[in-house]
C-alpha cells in the first residue's frame, strides 16, 4: 500500500523511498513479536477476566474478614483486580510499542531534520507556567522533546500531561487537568513585556485567567475578541505584536487545530504556544495496529508537520509589522 504523504513539503522529499528502504523491513521483522504479544494480551486478559466472578466470590461473597474492610475498599478491590489483569496482560505489547515508537520517531525526525529525545532535557516548561498557559498540578509527565528550525524559526516542543490531586472522603485520585503539545518558538520582533492570549472562558473564567497580568488588552478585531482574551504588561506593545494581520493568523491557527484550544504567550522574545489534544501524540500507531500498516508512519508524519504549519500559518519568520 502506497504512503499517503505530501512529498511536496521540503522536509518530506523522497520520503516514500526512505520508508521502503529503511523502515518497512524493520517493521515487518517485528510483526511476529507483535502477533505473539497480541495473542498473549487477549489470552491472559480473557482468562484473568473470566476468573473475576470466582475471585469476587472468594474475597467478597465469602465474607473473608469483610468486617475489617471499609465499603470503599471492598468496591475498589475488584476494580484493582481488573486493572491489574489488563496491565499485566499488556506488558509485552506495551514494551514492543515503546520500542517501535522510539525507533520510528527518532528515524523520521532525523529524516526531517529534527532532533528527538524521548525524555525532555532542558525543555522550558517553567516558561509556560510563568506565562499563565498551564493550570496548577501535582503530577507532571513530559515526553517526546523535538527540536528544529523551520524557515529560520527555531522551535522545540514536548507533549505534556498534568494531573491534580483530588480527595473524596478517604480516597485520593489524580485528575487530568491538561493534555497538550507545548511549543516554544523564536519570534522575529523584539519586545520587552509579556502578553498572554487565552481562549475566552466567560466572565468568571476570564477574571481568574488574567490574574498576574497587569491589564486586560482590548483589541479592535471583533472575531478575535469573541474567541480570545488578551492580558499584557503594555498596551502599545500588545498592538505592535497583535497586528490585525497577526490576529487573523491566530484565528486561522485555531481553525487548523479545531476546538482543541490554542493559546499563546509572548515572553522573553519567544512565542509560546499551547495546543490541547485529546489523544497521545507521536505514538506511531496503536497497540494493536499492524506493524506494516502505513497509518503508523502517515499519522506520525502528519503530527510532526503540524509544528511546521504553526510557523507557516503565523508567518513567524517575517520581521515586518504586518
Amino acid at each position: 500500500m502506497a504512503l499517503n504523504i505530501d512529498e511536496t513539503r521540503p522536509q518530506l522529499r523522497g520520503f516514500t523511498n526512505f520508508y521502503e528502504t529503511e523502515l518497512r523491513q524493520w517493521l515487518a521483522e517485528r510483526s511476529g513479536r507483535h502477533g505473539n504479544a497480541k495473542i498473549f494480551a487477549l489470552a491472559a486478559g480473557g482468562i484473568g477476566l473470566a476468573l473475576l466472578p470466582l475471585w469476587i466470590w472468594l474475597y467478597v461473597l465469602a465474607d473473608i474478614r469483610l468486617h475489617e474492610v471499609s465499603g470503599e475498599l471492598t468496591f475498589a478491590i475488584p476494580l484493582l483486580y481488573v486493572v491489574g489483569v489488563v496491565y499485566g496482560a499488556s506488558i509485552p505489547l506495551r514494551r514492543l510499542h515503546g520500542e517501535v515508537k522510539a525507533h520510528l520517531l527518532g528515524r523520521v525526525c532525523n529524516y526531517m531534520g529534527l532532533a528527538y529525545q524521548e525524555r525532555p532535557q532542558n525543555f522550558p516548561f517553567d516558561a509556560f507556567m510563568d506565562a499563565g498557559l498551564l493550570p496548577s498540578y501535582n503530577q507532571r509527565l513530559l515526553e517526546d522533546h523535538i527540536r528544529g528550525i523551520h524557515d529560520t524559526v527555531k522551535f522545540e516542543l514536548a507533549e505534556c500531561v498534568l494531573k491534580r490531586r483530588q480527595r473524596t472522603g478517604k480516597t485520593t485520585t489524580y485528575v487530568e487537568v491538561y493534555h497538550g503539545i507545548l511549543i516554544s518558538l523564536t519570534f522575529a520582533k523584539n519586545f520587552s513585556g509579556e502578553l498572554l492570549v487565552r481562549r475566552d472562558a466567560g466572565a468568571i473564567g476570564n477574571f481568574f485567567g488574567g490574574l498576574g497580568k497587569e491589564q486586560r488588552i482590548r483589541l479592535e478585531d471583533p472575531r478575535f475578541e469573541k474567541m480570545f482574551e488578551v492580558y499584557g504588561t503594555d498596551q502599545v506593545e500588545a498592538r505592535y505584536l497583535l497586528t490585525p494581520t497577526f490576529m487573523e493568523r491566530i484565528v486561522d491557527l485555531t481553525a487548523l487545530f479545531g476546538k482543541k484550544g490554542v493559546e499563546l504567550a509572548f515572553t522573553d522574545n519567544r512565542l509560546l504556544v499551547s495546543i490541547r489534544v485529546t489523544t497521545d501524540q507521536f505514538e506511531g500507531g496503536g497497540l494493536f495496529t499492524r506493524m506494516t500498516d502505513t497509518v503508523r508512519i502517515e499519522t506520525l508524519v502528519q503530527e510532526l508537520c503540524a509544528v511546521f504549519d504553526v510557523v507557516d500559518t503565523l508567518q513567524l519568520n517575517l520581521r515586518t509589522r504586518a
